[in-house]
């Protein structure tokens, strides 16, 4: 099939759950014999370059366009333009997180290629692009959903203690609830990336019969030998201006941080990913925050211990199978596990409070044969569930 594949961001680098996903989507749809033209935004003009790695890999770009307005950093002017959005926002039906990604030229450079081109399918992921869908399009509507957005909106207002951002989150859930149940009609098959998420689509609109699909593969050949001669090292790995990763930073040093102070053990926090404007921490001993790095495979080598302090969700850490290829021991709440079928002191470690998530961590650190029982039963676990061909399986039977 020839395929037009939208998403809001250009899969590459490895930078983010998005785009783990989709460098699996992407090769297993160009083995299973399909060409794939793809639409994307980028947040500044450097990261064009990485278009070569898409088109190295067989993809064919139809166009990608910097975005500003979808950048944690932005100029002064960038700033006051969107604020000026946000305000204008306030009279459309669309939340703004959609709206944001709209382009008139982004509309025209898709609406020419279908024109032009025998188009047996697109392929859209991320609700922020089902706005590209054209409604008169005669092929395959194929909607991918890592994560549902309107619980993620209700989340963050809970447990936001902002008025702004209450205010903002209580908007843009409203919205999303009337923009889920009617967008969700136009799709000929609709994707969740777990059974969780499948429930949550049916909660919207019970007609629906969605698909699950986890979209990962493991090679077992690109494993890495792990270097940890450095300090015990405690990684997290996320952008911090997705809200579930900041709320779960901000929750992990105020609650779990002093409580490792108090325990006789070394140990360093690293802390990989973008950092919003608007997350202020003095000085912490230990913590560094690196901030972002399109290539991050350093941090992964020298980690002791994968950290996932996630308190609400509506998708898969995709970072979790990312550690355990790593052979990373992992702790995580309970809530950051969602969709993985993963067991206590089996693959993982699961701790619910600040307490258990302190305590675990010093087991960890302590614990060498523990440490390997992890590991050694999480890459069984990413070799029954996620070797490439039966990822091209689920996904050529999902098609059909």
């Amino acid at each position: 099939m020839n395929i037009i594949f939208l998403t809001q961001t250009l899969p590459y680098p490895l930078d983010s759950g998005g785009n783990i996903y989709n460098n699996a989507i992407i090769p297993t749809l160009l083995k299973l014999n399909h060409n794939i033209i793809l639409f994307s935004f980028v947040d500044s003009e450097k990261k064009l370059k990485f278009e070569k790695y898409l088109e190295i890999m067989g993809c064919r770009i139809g166009k990608t366009i910097v975005n500003p307005l979808i950048s944690p950093k932005k100029s002064t002017l960038e700033e006051i333009n969107k604020i000026f959005n946000l305000l204008m926002n306030l009279f459309s039906q669309k939340p703004f997180s959609v709206s944001k990604f709209y382009n008139k030229s982004m509309s025209k450079y898709i609406i020419d290629t279908i024109k032009k081109e025998n188009i047996d399918c697109i392929w859209i992921d991320k609700l922020s692009m089902t706005q590209y869908l054209p409604s008169n399009l005669k092929a395959l509507k194929v909607l991918f959903l890592a994560d549902i957005d309107s619980q993620i909106y209700n989340k963050v207002f809970l447990y936001n203690n902002s008025l702004i951002w209450k205010l903002f989150a209580i908007n843009e859930w409203i919205k999303y609830k009337f923009y889920e149940k009617k967008i969700f009609s136009k799709f000929d098959k609709i994707i969740a990336i777990s059974e969780e998420n499948k429930k949550r689509i049916k909660q919207i609109d019970n007609k629906l019969s969605p698909f699950v699909y986890l979209p990962y593969i493991y090679h077992k050949t690109h494993q890495r030998k792990p270097d940890r001669r450095k300090t015990n090292n405690i990684l997290f790995v996320g952008t911090l201006y997705w809200h579930p990763n900041k709320d779960g930073i901000y929750w992990f040093l105020k609650n779990v941080y002093p409580l490792l102070l108090k325990k006789n053990i070394n140990f360093q926090i690293s802390i990989v990913g973008e950092k919003s404007k608007d997350m202020h921490f003095t000085y912490l001993h230990n913590v560094t925050f690196h901030g972002y790095k399109n290539n991050i495979e350093k941090f992964w080598k020298s980690a002791s211990i994968f950290i996932v302090p996630i308190r609400f969700s509506a998708g898969i850490r995709m970072k979790i199978l990312e550690a355990m290829t790593h052979k990373i021991p992992i702790i995580s709440t309970l809530e950051g596990l969602e969709g993985l079928k993963v067991y206590n002191d089996r693959e993982i470690l699961i701790a619910n409070n600040a307490y258990e998530f302190a305590e675990k961590i010093q087991e960890l650190l302590i614990n060498k044969d523990l440490q390997k029982s992890l590991i050694k039963n999480s890459l069984a676990y990413l070799e029954k569930h996620f070797l490439e061909s039966s990822t091209q399986n689920k996904l050529q039977q999902i098609l059909n």
